[in-house]
């Protein structure tokens, strides 16, 4: 009784696998290979200080340094940043201190003519192009704190501003 249940089992696996290639000589197959590739852009951002002043007649301006977005393949990105925690709008941000305010803003360009926003209230995203194999573009985050600003009490005023890449 064993060596029939052998035999028919080997019988079965025999057909199984034959079947697999039935058909003449020679035989074609296709298959697929395929990879998905997935963009990855990591930003950087640093502080931006515009130091310590005893008076606010005129502007003060600063800019951020070694601020970069770094893609793994080259695509076009957008980076758009908020108003802050300061308060204010795009068209005019503001340092915060308790209750106290300074007014500033934020731009793309060196001639501070540019707000830099998320794409409403007149106030555009920066929009580029990474060039990928991770290196490293460069970005520049231009600040303006507005003279004539009198009165303030003394005390550090700040604003945290949040960057958002899409790519």
């Amino acid at each position: 009784m064993k060596l029939v249940r052998n035999t028919i089992a080997v019988a079965a696996l025999a057909f199984a696998s034959s079947a697999a290639f039935a058909g003449p000589s020679p035989q074609t197959r296709d298959f697929e290979v395929s990879i998905t590739l997935e963009n990855d852009c990591e930003i950087t951002f640093n502080n931006i200080n515009h130091g310590t002043v005893t008076t606010l007649a005129s502007n003060n301006d600063a800019a951020s340094a070694g601020d970069n977005i770094t893609c793994s393949f080259a695509d076009t990105y957008s980076i758009a940043l908020n108003v802050g925690t300061g308060g204010g709008t795009y068209g005019t941000r503001t340092l915060a201190n308790g209750v106290n305010t300074l007014n500033f803003n934020v731009y793309s360009d060196a001639a501070h003519t540019t707000v830099w926003g998320d794409g409403s209230a007149g106030a555009p995203a920066l929009v580029g192009t990474s060039t990928g194999g991770g290196t490293p573009n460069a970005l520049t985050v231009y600040s303006r704190v507005l003279g004539g600003q009198t009165g303030k009490p003394e005390g550090t005023y700040s604003s945290t501003i949040t960057a958002t890449a899409t790519f």
